[in-house]
């Protein structure tokens, strides 16, 4: 079983292009196996952005949110 640090060292990063910030609450992410993550009210700001979802464990904040899966989610050849 990977170890949380290696599943944490898993992620994707959502920037935003836009000038104003956008509230993901309701959104969703999904990988070719169809693993389903739906965000909470988070927002990232506008020009640049950015927020990380990282496949383990952890405690979000504004920059980070976390899948609380047990095994890595992303292919290594795309999904």
């Amino acid at each position: 079983m990977p170890s949380n640090a290696s599943l944490n060292a898993e992620w994707i990063s959502l920037v935003n292009s836009g000038s104003k910030a956008v509230n993901l609450k309701g959104y969703t992410v999904r990988d070719a196996s169809n693993h389903v993550y739906t965000f909470g009210s988070v927002s990232i700001p506008g020009k640049g952005g950015r927020l990380w979802l990282h496949t383990g464990k952890g405690t979000a904040n504004a920059k980070n949110r976390y899948w609380g899966s047990g095994n890595y989610i992303w292919n290594n050849t795309g999904d």
